[in-house]
């Protein structure tokens, strides 16, 4: 994450360098809050699937189910076939 976020910073002070700025709207603000709630994302899903994982292997399908239809929500899968 950190190489990304130096790599996205350098870019945007390049564009930043030739456009007027407007206000605290900086494009380095936007990414850091894009890339705190990307981060955020990732780490939930990879929680989850560590927890399906679990609990597949426990064979809790109930509870299996509940968090495959919450990693369906966080991947914005359309349908889990049962």
């Amino acid at each position: 994450r950190v190489k990304l976020e130096a790599e996205l910073k350098d870019v945007i002070s390049k564009i930043e360098q030739g456009t007027p700025r407007r206000g605290q709207d900086s494009l380095s603000l936007l990414l850091e809050a894009d890339l705190e709630v990307f981060s955020q994302w990732c780490m939930e899903v990879g929680e989850l699937y560590i927890y399906f994982t679990f609990l597949d292997v426990k064979g809790d399908r109930s509870l299996l189910m509940l968090v495959a239809k919450r990693l369906q929500s966080l991947l914005a899968v359309t349908s889990i076939s049962s």
